[in-house]
């Protein structure tokens, strides 16, 4: 099945133009019923492309009539029509994801990980991904690499070998990195099943400039908050909310660690009762086996 190309900034700058247009904002605080949602079909039909049949953006804002809108509401609708722009150019209406009616592939983007070692002893990384167009817009993922798998897709990505600028030192710095992934019909049937992964151009080049940041070179375009020279992002307390080159969401936070009787860094997303630092180890070790959640989440 031969993977369809995907312009992402079109779509991310057209969901921004719709949840910034004044005659969309408009109708935060208010329930659109009647004329009232026919107001609010025709804005939203006005701030996309043209193109855009009117029926099938009628339809597609149907599950709104009678619902609050609100700017998390007006985020979701402008998320998902500018990401199905030719579903809406075929009059085909777009609707939030419930289940996979064929196997597609998609973007996607890598919002958190977790150190894991499965049941057949492998150790890897329970990777989190966010869908950022397609049909299951908006869906996370969640899928299980192994170590070796993690090291052998990286270099596809933009990660270079350990020689070269970007080597792959940790799992965590997967984070923030996009490819697409071939979603499975047949499996997904009450959540999302990634079968295959592979690189896209555009996915690649934002996957290097993320890769640049976080070598803090003077071209890379950014500064590290923590004015930090020797410590790496993956070793680094500070999340992606307050960093754009982090590998975790949420800064750590300080606690006293019962394994290692030290006040250390946790990460406050984690259910882990032990710090970053001993999870991680006890994770490559055979002491943990299963979920040992330490980097990022939904």
């Amino acid at each position: 099945m031969r993977p369809p190309s995907f312009d992402l900034k079109r779509i991310f700058d057209l969901r921004s133009k719709i949840e910034k247009d004044m005659e969309v904002c408009r109708f935060i605080g208010h329930k659109p019923v009647a004329e009232t949602f026919e107001d609010f079909v025709h804005v939203i039909h006005e701030a996309l492309p043209a193109s855009a049949e009117y029926t099938a953006v009628y339809d597609s804002l149907l599950p709104y009539a009678g619902a609050e809108i609100n700017t998390s509401v007006i985020s979701e609708i402008a998320w998902r029509l500018a990401a199905n722009m030719k579903k809406l150019r075929g009059g085909i209406a777009v609707h939030a994801w419930k289940r996979q009616i064929a196997d597609e592939w998609v973007p996607v983007q890598v919002t958190g990980t977790r150190v894991y070692r499965n049941k057949y002893n492998k150790v890897g990384a329970w990777l989190t991904m966010r869908v950022l167009a397609g049909s299951c817009c908006m869906q996370f993922i969640e899928s299980f690499w192994s170590r070796k798998f993690c090291h052998y897709f990286a270099p596809t990505i933009g990660f270079t070998n350990r020689r070269g600028p970007y080597p792959l030192l940790s799992e965590s710095e997967l984070t923030n990195m996009r490819f697409l992934a071939l979603i499975s019909a047949e499996k997904s049937k009450e959540k999302l099943y990634p079968e295959q992964y592979m690189p896209f151009s555009s996915g690649v080049i934002w996957n290097k400039k993320v890769l640049k940041w976080r070598t803090r070179s003077k071209d890379s375009g950014h500064e590290c908050p923590k004015n930090y020279k020797s410590v790496k992002c993956y070793q680094c307390e500070v999340g992606y909310i307050n960093c754009k080159a982090a590998v975790h969401r949420q800064d750590f936070i300080v606690k006293f660690c019962e394994k290692c009787k030290t006040d250390t860094l946790f990460n406050p997303e984690s259910p882990s009762t032990i710090c970053f630092n001993c999870t991680n180890r006890m994770a490559a070790s055979s002491k943990l086996k299963g979920d040992s959640a330490v980097n990022g989440s939904k």
